[in-house]
């Protein structure tokens, strides 16, 4: 391990090329069967209108439709911005992203095989991993029980929106009590789907997580040399980046809510901004955290390559102050001499080693899930602060 491995390099078989997180599943191949499969910006484009066509404009006809007799509500519907937001945001990129990660993951682990990382002795150990973790993105059970489990979570809140105190464009008040509109049936039909692709997302980056893991466990041949200051893993957390619209897409959901809140229940922003920043902070931390498991086989490689490495350097300085010093001038003048190249080359290799990261994370790693976290939240605080108040915020803040 560590620039220690040995074995040779591996082909990269079909299992390598093949193996992503998404698309996959019993809904993804009934996707495909539709015909609406693939990364062609027409085809994403129509599976992610698709939820607003079918569930948003419904509801926006039969809350326009709605008597006037059934009473007004306390939130109407085009007052319910968290409801926009989930079926015309949020539920779309969550289709959107699909593209993106798939094509990532995919990378990701066809380079393992392709940078001869993964040796030929953790062949088999390495294409079994990848046909577990395929078995489990695409397993009928899996997302059978992410489904009930979206209709759990729905159905707990609507008996809770029902005893809120609060009358919704969904809900109309009756002689026993508050009970969902014609409007809210359908609302709550569709309001499934958000909940069933968060968690179907959920355990599809359990599963990537699990793989990182699982791979960080085989002995793999790493160079504490290489130019991207990783041991070559740099392909890991750039790959890894592309969940970074997920946290994205979370984020538009919580701005939603908490901007139906703000702006027509008359709520404060500043009871949210704590909230708001511990969740930029876990946004962070989740995106981050599967790349420390790769701490171990690179802190090894550092610590080899700069034994190596400085026993390398240590001998050729030697032999260099033993021509060049202790012998005086030698025939040829020095500056035409491969000695001195020879001796800068194995310097800047080894302040590679020496400046080699421990973890494949790098600042634009970080700050990708940081933007992608705290973006939708500023259309919030243009909501309900000017965009010249907050310009001469700034300002004050810099002076």
């Amino acid at each position: 391990m560590g620039g220690m491995g040995s074995g040779g390099t591996m082909p990269v078989t079909s299992i390598e090329h093949g193996f992503s997180v998404a698309p996959c599943g019993p809904l993804d191949r009934l996707i495909a069967r539709a015909g609406l499969k693939g990364e062609a910006p027409s085809r994403l484009l129509l599976r992610a209108s698709l939820p607003a066509l079918v569930v948003w404009v419904p509801l926006a006809l039969l809350a326009w439709l709605r008597p006037a007799a059934e009473g007004a509500p306390t939130l109407g519907f085009l007052q319910d911005l968290a409801t926009h937001v989930r079926f015309l945001v949020f539920v779309p990129l969550l289709i959107v992203v699909e593209a993106s990660i798939g094509r990532r993951t995919r990378l990701v682990v066809a380079q393992f095989a392709q940078a001869g990382i993964v040796t030929v002795p953790d062949r088999a150990r390495f294409q079994a991993l990848l046909r577990r973790a395929s078995r489990a993105v695409d397993s009928t059970a899996a997302e059978a029980i992410i489904a009930a489990l979206a209709v759990v979570f729905v159905t707990s809140a609507v008996r809770s929106l029902a005893s809120d105190g609060m009358l919704f464009w969904s809900e109309q008040a009756g002689p026993d009590g508050v009970r969902l509109s014609a409007p809210g049936w359908w609302y709550a039909i569709g309001s499934v789907l958000p909940p069933f692709l968060l968690l179907r997302w959920a355990w599809r980056y359990a599963v990537w997580c699990w793989l990182l893991q699982r791979l960080s466990r085989l002995d793999l041949r790493l160079a504490a040399t290489h130019p991207d200051l990783a041991g070559g893993l740099g392909f890991v957390g750039f790959g890894h980046t592309a969940f970074a619209g997920l946290a994205f897409a979370v984020s538009c959901l919580v701005a939603g809510a908490v901007g139906t809140r703000v702006l027509h229940e008359g709520a404060a922003l500043a009871t949210y901004q704590w909230p708001l920043a511990a969740y930029v902070v876990i946004a962070i931390a989740i995106g981050i955290a599967p790349l420390v498991v790769f701490w171990r086989p690179m802190r090894i490689a550092r610590e080899t390559g700069m034994v190596e490495y400085g026993t390398f350097a240590s001998r050729y300085a030697q032999e260099f102050h033993a021509r060049w010093i202790d012998a005086g001038a030698g025939k040829e003048p020095l500056e035409a001499s491969g000695d001195v190249q020879g001796l800068a080359d194995i310097g800047g290799g080894f302040e590679r080693v020496y400046a080699m990261r421990p973890l494949p994370v790098t600042l634009k790693t970080a700050a990708a899930f940081a933007a992608a976290a705290a973006a939708p939240m500023l259309p919030l605080l243009l909501a309900v602060m000017p965009l010249r108040d907050l310009l001469k915020l700034f300002m004050q803040a810099m002076i």
